[in-house]
């Protein structure tokens, strides 16, 4: 059944009925992607015929997840900063992530989180082209967004395969479909002639042990992926924050006073407000008016329990990893931290 599922899928990939239709700029880009220069007037004569996706394009390289301390208001100098491959990338892709934003808000979060997070650690790690990394990050799960599209069915007997049996995502969609999101999205991305270190980077981003040339940006998003869901970043179909590939972590070399100080660089402010920001729409969900009647008096004890709980429900599949338990606590403490100071300015 899987496998003749897995073969749909791959055939669906070629078609992409209900999947969102690339802009016709997307093409012409991919039509010069091979020669052997290209000049930054020549992206931005193809790109500005389309006003629709110069818009967008300025509005997405202008996002906190690239970082630029100054507003960027051209094409060419889009181009020049970012390089090609990263504009060709967000041309393609924006049509996607509009229709995540639409479907599934909290995913959509997840990924602009991700792509921070990934932006953040690779210059950090003084990666090459950081920004490629962002971009990879951004798109990594655009195979889920693809079930979700194509194969309603199958994804809503995903989720309640994952519920039933306690199983993980990827589980769940290899059981169901005979294949799963990091595949099918590696697909998509090899079908638009996306460069090879972003189609490996969306492949190989829960196992990036498995990645022969590109560990290195795998690993990153992997780990991004892992700490924005850990932070409560989640998408509303899985909460649950994903097994660590423990070569990627040895990869990286992280310690924990390391990772102390990342969390609490001023750049990484923004990961804790998408985090605040989750953790109320969960409180809010997961009270009662009769509750919140109750808890007025003492909302701040409230509010931490419920944090510190829905933190260990997200950990839950990897308590008994040394290292994902260890960022637990960093992030529990975090919680603590902040109630007191709102408890004292109160």
């Amino acid at each position: 059944m899987s496998a003749a599922t897995r073969e749909l899928i791959l055939q669906r990939i070629n078609k992409h009925s209900v999947f969102p239709n690339l802009p016709i700029v997307a093409f012409k880009l991919n039509e010069i992607v091979n020669k052997e220069s290209v000049t930054y007037s020549e992206i931005e004569d193809i790109i500005t015929k389309d006003p629709v996706s110069t818009a967008k394009l300025l509005k997405i390289v202008n996002c906190s997840f690239y970082g630029f301390p100054q507003k960027i208001s051209t094409i060419s100098k889009a181009a020049l900063i970012l390089g090609f491959n990263v504009i060709r990338t967000i041309i393609i892709t924006t049509p996607m992530m509009e229709a995540m934003k639409d479907i599934d808000v909290a995913l959509w979060e997840h990924a602009t989180c991700c792509a921070l997070c990934s932006g953040l650690i690779a210059k950090k790690k003084r990666i090459k082209n950081p920004e490629e990394v962002s971009t990879a990050a951004l798109i990594q799960n655009i195979g889920f967004l693809f079930i979700r599209l194509e194969f309603p069915l199958r994804f809503f007997d995903i989720m309640k395969k994952i519920k039933k049996e306690n199983i993980s995502l990827l589980e769940a969609e290899t059981s169901c479909l005979g294949i799963n999101h990091a595949e099918i999205g590696a697909e998509l991305a090899r079908l638009w002639n996306l460069p090879p270190k972003l189609v490996e980077a969306i492949r190989y981003h829960h196992v990036p042990s498995q990645s022969k040339n590109y560990q290195d940006i795998s690993s990153v998003i992997h780990f991004s992926d892992i700490l924005v869901s850990g932070l409560g970043v989640t998408s509303s179909s899985d909460i649950f924050v994903p097994p660590l590939d423990k070569p990627a972590w040895d990869f990286l070399q992280y310690d924990q006073n390391e990772l102390v100080k990342f969390l609490e660089d001023d750049e990484s402010k923004m990961l804790w407000d998408f985090s605040a920001r989750m953790g109320e729409e969960f409180l809010k969900r997961d009270t009662t008016a009769e509750e919140d009647e109750k808890a007025r008096d003492i909302t701040p004890i409230v509010n931490i329990k419920k944090k510190l709980t829905f933190l260990q429900k997200r950990f839950a599949k990897v308590a008994d990893d040394p290292v994902l338990v260890s960022i637990m606590k960093i992030i529990a403490k975090h919680y603590i931290e902040e109630e007191k100071a709102a408890c004292q300015q109160t």
